[in-house]
């Protein structure tokens, strides 16, 4: 642990580096420090795994790739060489499909060839998945270079110019925000227009993006009064790199961006194309996704923004990410989860549902979380096997998630479930899920003539009231109950009124229930009227009683 943190503490300690650190013995260093980290995130001991992979996950993305695949490549421990395809595969690509098929042809140890097996089918069922459900992707054409107009470094001096003035007049060398002591002032007082122009050589890809902590100066001159991030000559790559200079970790919900995006009209910017761009600057494409998984309040999303054609290509082609959100792959360590309700809207701008994540939806569908139910139901609505899915769903052992199922399959209205639902219901004894069996049976329109007549009834009522009146119940006077009588005038056998009531208080629906409604529309009015009005006032009474002065005092 102690290792751990001085390898992720390293790059802390470094003062603001010049634009040509990345080379020489800096990228040497990188690169050792990231196959140490590689090598502690698949120790045998899930501590230090938990520690190091939460500092890989901060080294560019293809650092951390070949750190993995050096270690998958040595003579290490089966189990750790397991553990490296694992963390490979959760940024899957075809450069590392097809890496992983050659070393699958040359493989001997029989735990490592299942892991890539299983890595490979995993993630070609979902390619599969999406080519058989999915249209031919629509065109998209690349964001063209452009660059900034040659009175940039103009406007840069102007910014350092005014930063400087405002120092000097407010007197913030020793308090004022953005300058906290006397060697920031000073080194912003160094910077000269040579510095300047590489900045500006910077923003039109002539040098690179520093790699290291964000230098404060250049990031306090570049955002001055956004006068960079307004100007109409700062395309797509200018302001991812104007992003990364200033140490903006957000994309979609930045002004900078935000601003380009409102220049070039929504219709005409596709994910793809921001992609594809990022890829170029090599910067992590899992900030495309956190703009549309992660639930940021206050900002924009790309699937309010842009078309949904303009959105679901790039899903597609890195369909882990919807994956991750649905809660099928981990999040990878040190990431920020995805949220399942971003998720589902994402999904909504599919034009159809790939089938390997229909599983997934139906659980989500059936799940204890109410609001994800809804847009999970909307989604699975246009496959043709919906029905046949919901009612294997009501089969099985978890009665709440049986009871969701079958009042699903009531919304759905297929009449070819109603056999199914009389072999279950002749087999169920518990009286929940004897009441929703029912109660769907008469939402589809089935005769229950037989499962409705007096002696089906009165011998249900008895295994019933076989388990006794729970204590909750104990105030409440069965045996003043009204007598009743069927609408053919015979005497309705007490029993079953009781159990009537019973089933109303075990099914907790106060705002009524379809079958209890059906049991009561067996009554005749005037039968039906004095017992439900009985009930009713014996409720008001006990929930308005008030409690003794002992009572209150104990």
């Amino acid at each position: 642990a102690p290792t751990l943190q001085v390898l992720n503490l390293d790059d802390r300690n470094k003062s603001d580096r010049s634009p040509d650190d990345s080379t020489g013995s800096n990228g040497q260093s990188r690169f050792r420090r990231a196959s140490v980290l590689a090598l502690l995130a698949i120790d045998d001991s899930r501590a230090t795994r938990d520690i190091a992979r939460t500092a890989l996950a901060a080294l560019p993305a293809a650092l951390r790739r070949s750190s993995l695949q050096a270690l998958v490549g040595e003579p290490h421990a089966p189990a750790r060489r397991v553990r490296a395809i694992e963390l490979l595969m959760a940024e899957p690509d075809e450069h590392l499909r097809q890496w992983l098929g050659k070393l699958r042809s040359g493989e001997r140890n029989k735990a490592v060839v299942k892991a890539i097996d299983q890595a490979l089918s995993a993630d070609q069922m979902t390619v599969s998945s999406l080519r058989s459900a999915l249209p031919v992707l629509p065109a998209c054409e690349p964001v063209a270079d452009q660059e900034t107009n040659p009175d940039l470094i103009e406007v840069l001096q102007q910014n350092h110019r005014e930063l400087l003035e405002e120092a000097a007049r407010e007197r913030v060398a020793e308090s004022g925000p953005g300058f906290h002591d006397k060697r920031r002032l000073d080194a912003l007082r160094a910077i000269d227009r040579e510095e300047l122009q590489s900045l500006v050589d910077i923003l039109n890809g002539r040098r690179d993006v520093p790699e290291g902590p964000t230098n404060r100066e250049w990031a306090l001159i570049l955002a001055h009064r956004k006068r960079i991030a307004a100007r109409p000559d700062m395309g797509l790559l200018q302001v991812l790199r104007y992003l990364d200079l200033i140490g903006e970790s957000g994309l979609w919900g930045s002004s900078a961006f935000q601003t380009w995006l409102s220049r070039q009209g929504p219709a005409s910017v596709d994910l793809r194309q921001l992609g594809a761009t990022m890829e170029r600057l090599k910067q992590p494409r899992r900030r495309i996704a956190m703009s549309c998984l992660v639930d940021l309040v206050l900002h924009e999303k790309p699937y309010r923004q842009l078309p949904a054609e303009r959105v679901w290509p790039w899903f597609a082609l890195h369909p882990e990410y919807i994956e991750e959100g649905l809660g099928l792959r981990p999040t990878p360590p040190g990431e920020r989860a995805f949220d399942l309700a971003e998720t589902l809207k994402v999904l909504r701008c599919f034009p159809a549902l790939p089938s390997s994540w229909a599983p997934r939806l139906l659980q989500i569908a059936l799940g204890e979380t109410q609001t994800h139910r809804a847009p999970a139901r909307a989604l699975l609505s246009s496959q043709p096997d919906l029905a046949a899915r919901v009612l294997d769903a009501a089969q099985v052992q978890k009665p709440d998630v049986r009871q969701r199922a079958l009042r699903w399959l009531a919304e759905l209205g297929d009449r070819d479930a109603v056999p199914s639902l009389r072999a279950m219901l002749a087999k169920e004894t518990r009286e929940l899920l004897r009441a929703e069996l029912l109660s769907t049976l008469e939402a589809l329109g089935a005769d229950l003539s037989a499962e409705l007549a007096p002696a089906r009834l009165l011998a249900e009522a008895k295994r019933c009231l076989s388990t006794g009146i729970p204590g909750e119940l104990d105030w409440f006077d069965f045996d003043q109950l009204p007598s009743a009588r069927w609408r053919d005038a015979s005497v309705v056998a007490p029993p079953i009124l009781r159990a009537w009531v019973l089933i109303a208080v075990r099914l907790k629906i106060p705002s009524g229930n379809p079958l209890l409604s059906r049991y009561l529309g067996l009554l005749d009015v005037d039968s039906a009227a004095e017992f439900g009005l009985y009930v009713l006032a014996r409720f008001i009474a006990h929930d308005t009683i008030h409690p003794t002065l002992a009572e209150a005092q104990a």
